[in-house]
């Protein structure tokens, strides 16, 4: 062999070598490489995605958030938390995920989208869960925070390797106007259900519906319209009478007994007369004064314009005031509105009765006729020159408690000639009433645009990134929604509305309502003087609500709120568009997204999962008819009441009901969740009829004795 040969072997065979250590370099490399890519995120690790709006627009610059269970703050919380805003309650525990970003975004994991909205999360994550939540950017006003993937935690195995697309909702500007829910409908026919609601039956005229109204899940709504109390005649006299008297100051707004039996009154003050004005066809109820004859003013008939409720727990009624008996007190032509008269005689669950020992539970109850009732010179109620009055003009409907029943509430302003603080809704073909007289009728009732925001811009557009969708909201914000209304809140007043301060209205300083998809924060800081309910609304142990419209109160301490699985929302239980009615099919009771009476739906074992019958062995020893025992029937006790509740036996046997031997059952279900038990402060060692509403002391009365329940000592909280 030459040695030129053997060179090119050598030449070779180091080529050769120098490719092999070249190629082991690249693939050494290459691993670590892939190692920290790994380590941080590679692409099969990571996390990629996009964020739209409901029309599918990316979302820009928004920061997508991975928050993990154990950074969310679990305390209990009472209602004093609530309440007291000294320790930033409202700041940082009320808002499990805006809180969390607010206080530990900087340590959170998270990516922000590119101009296409897409994103990619590349870190190690933790073997726990997390919560995907979007904050847009503080440039971005027509999207707001959450997104649809923030309901749920999910785990590292469900997340690595997937691609996560997120749906963020949009927002109205503030220069968006209401439009009425017949606009909406026009286009999403399929949300037409609402008008299957009590939602859209709270305001109606006295035995009509309008065209966003149909009663057909209400059976016992016309009840107190129609010919069996308001009874068909030429005169008052030939009406329904009721007895008036036994007037107690110490008493709320019921500071007179009413009821058809007049053996029930010890003083008589009056009689109120129920009937439909032949010729006119008009509902009306009139005041005869009894202790004072001679009363110029007796008897005084009111027209009744609207209802105020009647779907399930009471109703009142809703009287003009006529225009010669304002001038014959010398004021003004009085416009507004005035509640008077409360009926909940309905079966079930508000099942007022005459016989009832408490007045608060009969069919009848007085609602503010105070108000009419003048004392006389001697400041006295029940003396000879008694005599019937004007309400103040502060009492009008349109000022108390309009904001949670009419869509599009504005134009608050005062009558400078009566007093009165009058307001407007927004017009809507199929609306039931004209409140301000302009000759077109307005949705006096809960519509889409009270929860979705002013439409104006939605319905020019077509574009979702106009109107709040509140399925792509944050969980508490979602919430918030509800809670505007389903709490005891008290607003603010402008300067030019002082009078209204710390009502039920959640004006801000300049006379505005909260907008759907606000943050509780921001609800509380711009919108109340009192941020929930106060201590005096809940019963002795305060925890549970005795007063109605505090569901979200009690919503805001259960464990349901703020959890390491899923932030449960209003609408997971209630369908608010009554689907079930649109398809002609049973609606569930308060449009239960399915039956709240069984307890192998999927209402409550989506999330729970258990055996019931061995459930309630290991918790009370016992199998409580086994299966035909609902989670509600233990969990949601009726604690709070709105009309008359329910009597429960007697614990004296045949003796008289009374205050001292009688329990009684509210009407509206606790939203805490928990189990009340005999052993409950506020439910032994109490009077019966001062205890706290209680199902063992109800409905479970009835196999199981309560009788020695006074004697039992409570447990201290």
């Amino acid at each position: 062999m030459t040695g030129d040969n053997i060179m090119k072997i050598k030449n070779k065979k180091l080529k050769l070598y120098l490719t092999d250590t070249l190629i082991l370099l690249v693939v050494i490399l290459l691993a670590i490489a892939c190692g920290d890519a790994k380590d941080k995120g590679s692409p099969t690790s990571s996390i990629t995605g996009k964020v739209t709006n409901a029309s599918r627009e990316p979302v820009r610059n928004a920061k997508v958030y991975l928050i993990p269970t154990s950074a969310i703050n679990k305390q209990s919380v009472s209602q004093a938390n609530i309440l007291d805003t000294t320790n930033n309650f409202f700041e940082n525990l009320d808002e499990p995920l805006e809180d969390t970003v607010r206080l530990k975004g900087s340590e959170l994991i998270s990516a922000i989208t590119d101009s296409f909205g897409n994103y990619t999360i590349a870190s190690k994550l933790s073997d726990e869960k997390y919560y995907i939540y979007v904050q847009p950017s503080d440039t971005d006003l027509n999207h707001l925070p959450g997104g649809d993937k923030s309901r749920v935690a999910k785990s590292k195995n469900d997340l690595v390797g997937s691609i996560v697309d997120i749906k963020v909702s949009g927002s109205p500007s503030d220069s968006a106007t209401y439009i009425g829910s017949s606009e909406c409908i026009a286009c999403h026919q399929d949300y037409a259900g609402v008008k299957y609601t009590a939602h859209k039956l709270g305001v109606a005229v006295p035995g009509k519906t309008g065209g966003l109204q149909n009663k057909q899940n209400f059976p016992y709504y016309d009840d107190t319209t129609s010919w069996k109390i308001f009874k068909t005649t030429d005169s008052y006299a030939g009406g329904t009478k009721l007895i008036v008297g036994d007037h107690d100051s110490s008493r709320g707004f019921d500071k007179f007994k009413v009821y058809e039996d007049s053996t029930k009154v010890t003083t008589p003050f009056g009689e109120m007369y129920l009937w439909k004005d032949r010729e006119s066809e008009q509902f009306k109820i009139t005041i005869v004064n009894l202790i004072n004859p001679l009363d110029s003013n007796s008897p005084l008939t009111l027209p009744v314009k609207l209802t105020y409720g009647g779907t399930v727990y009471k109703q009142r009624f809703l009287v003009e005031i006529p225009k010669e008996f304002s001038t014959s007190l010398g004021s003004a032509q009085r416009k507004g509105l005035y509640p008077l008269l409360q009926f909940q005689g309905y079966p079930g669950i508000s099942n007022g009765k005459e016989s009832n020992y408490n007045r608060s539970m009969s069919k009848w109850r007085d609602y503010h006729l105070d108000w009419w009732w003048d004392k006389g010179l001697d400041g006295t109620f029940g003396t000879s020159d008694d005599s019937l009055k004007l309400p103040s003009p502060l009492k009008t409907f349109e000022a108390k408690c309009a904001t949670c029943h009419f869509t599009g509430y504005n134009d608050l302003k005062l009558n400078t000639l009566s007093g009165e603080w009058l307001a407007d809704a927004v017009d809507d073909s199929n609306g039931v009433y004209d409140i301000d007289g302009d000759g077109a009728k307005d949705e006096l009732n809960i519509g889409c645009e009270s929860c979705h925001g002013p439409g104006s811009e939605h319905k020019v557009s077509n574009d979702s990134k106009n109107i709040v969708s509140v399925s792509y909201l944050s969980p508490s914000r979602e919430n918030m929604i509800c809670g505007t209304c389903h709490d005891r809140s008290a607003g603010l007043s402008s300067d030019t509305t002082p009078d209204l301060k710390n009502g039920d209205m959640l004006f801000n300083h300049v006379n505005k309502l909260p907008k759907p998809g606000m943050s509780r924060a921001q609800v509380i800081k711009e919108h109340t003087s009192r941020p929930s309910a106060a201590i005096s609304a809940l019963h002795i142990d305060k925890k549970h609500s005795k007063s109605h419209h505090q569901q979200y109160a009690d919503f805001l301490k259960s464990k349901h709120y703020r959890n390491d699985k899923q932030l449960v929302v209003c609408s997971d239980c209630h369908d608010v568009h009554a689907k079930k009615s649109l398809a002609q099919t049973k609606e569930f009771k308060h449009n239960m997204v399915a039956d709240p009476a069984d307890p192998t739906s999927s209402l409550c074992s989506k999330c729970h999962n258990l055996e019931y019958t061995e459930h309630m062995e290991i918790k009370t020893a016992a199998q409580h008819a086994g299966a035909k025992t609902a989670c509600s029937d233990c969990h949601m006790p009726r604690t709070a009441k709105s009309g008359a509740g329910m009597q429960s036996l007697s614990t004296a046997g045949t003796t008289t009901p009374s205050d001292s031997n009688t329990y009684v059952m509210g009407d509206i279900s606790s939203h805490l969740f928990d189990f009340v038990s005999k052993f409950n402060l506020g439910v032994s060692g109490s009077t019966p009829g001062k205890a706290m509403s209680a199902p063992y002391t109800n409905e479970c009365a009835a196999c199981h004795s309560v009788k020695s329940l006074e004697s039992k000592t409570p447990f201290t909280e």
